[in-house]
């Protein structure tokens, strides 16, 4: 009986810590706002063009596991780097 406890709560202790790993995949929602913000940030310190450049890049700061940043002009051409990784 003690040994089936034990085999039960470490498959319980194996099962926690794939929700934690599976979880640090994704990105949260403060975490995407606070990306925008940044992006934000850049575009007014670096300018548009350096801005969108670094947007568009798939290895640059503006992607984070699942978050990406992505920008649509006024005509509706984007800049997506979410699309163009890997």
């Amino acid at each position: 009986m003690k040994r089936v406890l034990v085999f039960a709560l470490a498959g319980l202790f194996a099962a926690s810590l794939a929700t934690v790993a599976l979880a640090s995949e994704f990105g949260t929602p403060a975490q995407a706002e606070a990306m925008v913000k940044k992006a934000v940030g850049f575009i007014k310190a670096n300018g548009k063009e350096k801005g969108l450049a670094e947007i568009s890049n798939p290895k640059g700061k503006f992607v984070d596991r699942d978050l990406y940043v992505f920008v649509y002009d006024m005509n509706g051409n984007a800049s997506l780097t979410g699309l163009i990784r890997k």
